[in-house]
């Protein structure tokens, strides 16, 4: 592997960031509706931005472990949730 496909890997996607910032702005706009949509949105968004920027991961994390409420909110989604969803929420479970 040359120097310039080692740069490309740690270069963050743009597109992925902008994908995730967008599903984070809709997640905003939805969570105020009686459907779980807008939590499903954001966590979609904070998905496919940690991806990218580690500290939102650890961020998350630390979030779950001090405010238990909404812990228990995204453990409630869990079922729902896709695949990439359900490995971050995973991941970042402060009980495991």
């Amino acid at each position: 592997m040359d120097k310039k496909d080692e740069a490309r890997k740690r270069r963050p996607h743009i597109g992925r960031l902008l994908l995730g910032v967008g599903s984070l702005l809709l997640g905003i706009l939805f969570v105020p509706l009686p459907v779980p949509l807008g939590w499903l949105f954001l966590m979609i968004g904070v998905s496919l931005v940690a991806v990218e920027i580690a500290w939102v991961g650890h961020f998350v994390r630390w979030s779950r472990s001090r405010w238990h409420w909404g812990d228990r909110r995204l453990r409630q989604l869990h079922p729902i949730s896709p695949s990439l969803v359900k490995e971050f929420l995973e991941s970042t479970d402060p009980h495991i």
